[in-house]
């Protein structure tokens, strides 16, 4: 059988008509594929043999210790809350890349020249239905730092002398940093939107439409914030930017899975730009993520790295950026049929409502509150108590906060400390695998705690 397997694989590509698609590479046109309707498209087989997850088994999933132990390898010494910040692999998906990763090494012209392309196709179209997205309209790379880039290159080639650019003051560091080194380059003006804290949704939509000018050509927009973990109103604001000629681009950094994506939605409220990380909720290998473009900009887009697709289409331009290992992209419908069998409903419900329980639990024990009761989804930030920082003294800054995360990393609890307005909060974070024993060591642990 693992013979027959092989020889299949051999043939994966082979075609009489010689080169059909960008390079020199020997599978088929991933322009013809990307945009072959479902009734005819047919699937590349799996050129290996590689166990299947029980189904079963899945569906019967407790979550907590049994999901940490089946889907996970997290060191069982440590209260992980911590999520958000670089997700966990799902160990079915890794087993799943390292299996891709021996094949391709058994044979590697093989599988870069016959194998690989047509199945990051198959990838695409996929992940473009769990999107609510035409195929035609997404890409993958590596995060969302590269689909940033990569969207900022294409719009800042309109800015210059006198236009404004715009993003929330909370809004992720490292996007600022590529704003601002953007806009530099351009001689635009770059205006950080500051927002009360605590908010209302509404709060936060008034102070960024009133935040915008005339003037602004580009508003970046975090759907889920990083740091103070607000899901924002995306659509909305959108819909009040656009009409106003504004390009809207979404970091979705943390909402794959964590919340529905609906593209067509998107498209329709005016955001011309959306991007998600795979490797954080949805629980991938790290090294995938997509970015989808309204079919309005999609001509004008370019990859940040050329090669050899370049001038074939956007699905070959960003399809291939050269040798490296693209298994994390290859592992994403695994990834998407373990979540859909276990059950998305069930999986958000437990990890919203032991989010949203542990942070009031935390709030309570510690005589604080959270920073929203209505925003947050599977990360909450609540106030830490006054003996890790005396407010009344003076603004609290980065420096405790970083000496109280030290704190709890030397006991073995994994959570970020935030400074928000002169305050500390944690950070916390939930998945499948965590259960409310994680939060109680952070509440004693806190408690415990002397500067």
């Amino acid at each position: 059988a693992a013979r027959a397997v092989a020889r299949r694989a051999l043939s994966v590509g082979s075609s009489p008509k010689g080169y059909v698609g960008f390079g020199s590479f020997h599978s088929d046109n991933v322009e013809e594929l990307i945009r072959m309707p479902d009734s005819q498209y047919v699937a590349p087989k799996l050129p290996f043999e590689h166990p299947k997850i029980s189904a079963h088994k899945l569906r019967a999933l407790e979550f907590g210790h049994d999901a940490a132990q089946m889907l996970y390898r997290l060191d069982p010494r440590w209260n992980f809350i911590n999520h958000g910040a670089f997700g966990a692999a799902m160990q079915p998906a890794t087993n799943y890349a390292t299996s891709w990763r021996e094949f391709q090494e058994h044979q590697p012209l093989r599988f870069f020249d016959r194998v690989l392309l047509p199945h990051l196709v198959d990838v695409y179209r996929k992940l473009a239905k769990f999107i609510s997205a035409h195929p035609l309209d997404i890409v993958l790379l590596q995060n969302v730092t590269t689909a940033l880039n990569t969207i900022v290159q294409t719009e800042s080639s309109q800015w210059g002398p006198g236009d404004e650019v715009a993003m929330l003051a909370i809004g992720y560091g490292s996007s600022k940093t590529i704003l601002r080194t953007t806009c530099e380059a351009r001689n635009a003006t770059l205006r950080l939107i500051e927002t009360p804290l605590p908010a209302t949704e509404a709060e936060i939509e008034r102070a960024i439409l009133n935040g915008v000018s005339d003037k602004t050509k580009f508003l970046l927009l975090d759907q889920i914030t990083s740091n103070t973990a607000l899901r924002l109103p995306v659509e909305r604001i959108a819909a009040a930017c656009a009409s106003r000629g504004i390009t809207v681009a979404v970091d979705g950094a943390h909402s794959l899975l964590n919340i529905d994506i609906n593209c067509s939605a998107l498209q329709h409220a005016g955001v011309s730009y959306f991007t998600t990380n795979a490797h954080k909720w949805f629980s991938s290998p790290k090294g995938a993520a997509l970015l989808w473009m309204a079919p309005n900009v999609r001509d004008r887009v370019k990859p940040i790295v050329i090669s050899h697709g370049l001038t074939q289409g956007l699905t070959s331009a960003f399809i291939w950026d050269g040798c490296r290992d693209y298994t994390a992209q290859l592992s994403l419908p695994l990834c998407l049929n373990v979540w859909e069998t276990i059950g998305i409903p069930r999986v958000r419900k437990y990890i919203y409502d032991l989010a949203r329980s542990s942070a009031h639990m935390l709030a309570t024990a510690w005589g604080t509150q959270t920073l929203s009761d209505t925003l947050h989804t599977t990360m909450w930030l609540v106030e830490l108590p006054a003996n890790c920082g005396d407010t009344t003294q003076g603004p609290l800054t980065s420096t405790r906060a970083k000496q109280v995360q030290d704190y709890l990393y030397d006991n073995f609890i994994e959570c970020p400390i935030k400074t928000i307005d002169g305050r500390l909060y944690a950070r916390i974070s939930a998945h499948i695998y965590n259960t409310p024993a994680d939060y109680i060591a952070l509440r004693d642990a806190i408690v415990k705690f002397t500067p």
